[in-house]
C-alpha cells in the first residue's frame, strides 16, 4: 500500500509546531509516526536530530545524523546543524570551492601543530570525510584538541551556530574565511570539474559562465558565490572577534609565483614571507609565536 505523502508532511509541520514551542517528547513521538510511514524522509530525520539534542539525548541524535548523511551525503550540513558542538579550540577553515582553503589550513596548521606540521595529519575535510562515510559523524567527536575543519559551508549551514538559530554562534569556535577574486574562483573550479573523472565537465564557457554565476555548479554549497561569501561577510560583521575574513589576494606576492606540474593537481607555489600574514592568524587564535617560529612558518607555509 502506498503512502499518502500528506499524512506525512501533516505529521512533520505538527511536529514542527511543537518544536517551537519546546515541546520536544510530543514533536519526537509525532515525527516517530510519520518515519513509520517513511523511514527515509529526510525533513523527519533532521527534525528528530534537533528533538533528541533537546532532550539531552545526543548519542541517538547522532545516530540518527548519521543515519540522515547516509541516505543522503547532501544533508550533511543539515544535520551537523542539529548535533554539532563546537569546542572551545575548534578552528573552522572555510572558503567558497577553489579559493584557497588548503593553502589557509596549512597555515592554522602551522601556528597550532608548528612549522613542519602537516595538515593531512591535522585537518579534517567536513563534508568530503562525512560523504565518504556517513560513520564521520560520530568521529568528529573523537578527534583530538584542536579540531582544524576544513569546509565549503555556507554561513547559514555553518555547524558552529547556535542550533536552531540563525545568526547567534554558539559559545565556542573560531572561522577563518577566505574570500578570493570570483573570476579566478571561476576559472579555477572550471578546471577542476573539467579535469574531475568523476564530473567530467565538458561544456563551454559560455556555458560555464552562465551556471557558475546561477550557482548550478556550487548547488550543493548554498548556490552562488556571490551568496557564499555575502552570507559569511554579514555573519563576520555580527561577530568579528569570531569570525575574520581573509582575501586569498594578499596571500600572494604578484610575479613571484611558479607552477607545480608535478603534483597530480595545478597549484600556486608562493616564494615569499608569509610570516606576517601567519602572525595575524595566530593573534585571532588567541596564540603567540616567537619571531623566529613566525619566520620558519612562513617558509613552510610559502613552499607547500
Amino acid at each position: 500500500m502506498s503512502v499518502q505523502p500528506s499524512r506525512v508532511e501533516a505529521r512533520f509541520q505538527l511536529a514542527a509546531v511543537m518544536v517551537e514551542e519546546g515541546n520536544y517528547s510530543e514533536a519526537l513521538r509525532t515525527l516517530e509516526e510519520a518515519l513509520m510511514l517513511a523511514p527515509c524522509d529526510l525533513n523527519c530525520l533532521a527534525l528528530a536530530c534537533r528533538c533528541l539534542e533537546g532532550l539531552g539525548r545526543h548519542a541517538e541524535a547522532l545516530a540518527a545524523a548519521e543515519r540522515l548523511c547516509g541516505l543522503d551525503p547532501a544533508s550533511t550540513f543539515l544535520a551537523l546543524r542539529e548535533v554539532f558542538h563546537c569546542r572551545p579550540d575548534d578552528v573552522f577553515v572555510v572558503t567558497f570551492p577553489r579559493c584557497g582553503t588548503t593553502w589557509m589550513v596549512q597555515i592554522v596548521v602551522s601556528c597550532l601543530f608548528g612549522p613542519r606540521a602537516n595538515y593531512e595529519d591535522h585537518a579534517l575535510f567536513l563534508e568530503g570525510s562525512i560523504a565518504s562515510s556517513a560513520s564521520y559523524v560520530r568521529k568528529l567527536e573523537e578527534l583530538p584538541h584542536p579540531r582544524v575543519l576544513k569546509s565549503h559551508v555556507p554561513a547559514d549551514m555553518y555547524p558552529g551556530l547556535a542550533h536552531g538559530k540563525d545568526s547567534i554562534l554558539q559559545s565556542y569556535g573560531k572561522v577563518i574565511y577566505v574570500v578570493r577574486n570570483p573570476k579566478d574562483a571561476l576559472i579555477s573550479l572550471r578546471h577542476h570539474h573539467a579535469n574531475n573523472q568523476a564530473i567530467g565537465w565538458d561544456g563551454s564557457w559560455d556555458e560555464w559562465v552562465d551556471q557558475w554565476i546561477s550557482g548550478q555548479r556550487s548547488l550543493e554549497y548554498g548556490g552562488s558565490y556571490f551568496d557564499h561569501v555575502n552570507g559569511w561577510w554579514k555573519l563576520s560583521q555580527h561577530h568579528p572577534d569570531r569570525i575574520r575574513v581573509v582575501y586569498f589576494e594578499d596571500l600572494k606576492v604578484p610575479n613571484r609565483r611558479t607552477l607545480d606540474m608535478t603534483s597530480f593537481f595545478q597549484r600556486v607555489c608562493v616564494q615569499a614571507d608569509l610570516s606576517a600574514e601567519i602572525g595575524a592568524v595566530a593573534s585571532f587564535l588567541g596564540l603567540s609565536l616567537e619571531k623566529e617560529a613566525l619566520a620558519e612558518a612562513g617558509s613552510s607555509s610559502a613552499h607547500m
